[in-house]
């Protein structure tokens, strides 16, 4: 049986073996600050266009419950450069109150009194996030980073899906002036809360090689906060 010798040498990539003629030095510069993929941090456009992918979950969705996204290179690409859970909301109102209250229909007698979602309920909401690459916890996060990662960076032109008061650092008095007739904090009724895994806090200048990595193995375990202290369970 014949055994298997490594090759001697450095290193070379595949991108060192391919001949690109006047390209080289446009898309490889030996010497260069700026190229198309190292850009310039005063810049507040990017380069390219990122593409977005919905991913479906399994396992329960419930407070307190913990479920999954299985994240494949062949449906998300080669690189994926952030991520957000979209939160799609219900009402504790019935359809007909809901339809009656957005017509206007219905009115509350006393709105200060009227029950509406918790300002940042996405971040809020959030007690785990947890990134999984074959078998290996690689990253924990949790509401709390979300929102420090999302006050550091303040900056509306840099920030990922900005909507109103995502932060939840708006004033109380604006807060309570919300239009009595809307049912839900967005118009669609999705929300959308942030990921800050350690490839997203960069701003798009770093990645998560999806292609470098085993097919099926990277993993998001999400695990939401229980609806109320009496529901978690003693230690």
């Amino acid at each position: 049986m014949a055994s298997f010798q490594r090759p001697s040498g450095d290193i070379t990539t595949l991108l060192d073996l391919a001949d690109r003629d006047a390209q080289d030095n446009a898309y490889f510069p030996l010497n260069a600050k700026q190229s198309w993929f190292a850009r310039s941090p005063d810049r507040r456009t990017m380069p390219y266009t990122p593409v977005l992918q919905d991913f479906q979950y399994r396992g329960p969705a419930g407070f307190g419950q913990r479920f999954t996204f299985d994240i494949a290179s062949q449906t998300c690409g080669d690189l994926l450069l952030g991520a957000v859970l979209q939160l799609q909301l219900t009402s504790w109102l019935d359809l007909t109150s809901v339809l009656n209250l957005q017509s206007q229909t219905y009115q509350y007698q006393t709105p200060s009194q009227a029950w509406y979602y918790t300002n940042a309920m996405g971040q809020i909401l959030l007690k785990q996030v947890e990134l999984e690459i074959d078998g290996t916890t690689i990253e924990m996060v949790d509401g709390d980073l979300a929102t420090t990662f999302s006050v550091l960076y303040p900056d509306l032109n840099t920030q990922v899906g900005p909507g109103v008061d995502h932060l939840g650092i708006a004033p109380l008095s604006q807060i309570l002036n919300w239009p009595q007739y809307r049912v839900f904090p967005t118009e669609s009724g999705f929300l959308h809360c942030l990921l800050p895994l350690f490839f997203q806090r960069t701003r798009m200048k770093e990645g998560l090689p999806l292609v470098a990595i085993k097919e099926g193995t990277v993993r998001l375990h999400i695990t939401y906060h229980h609806q109320s202290c009496e529901q978690i369970p003693p230690v």
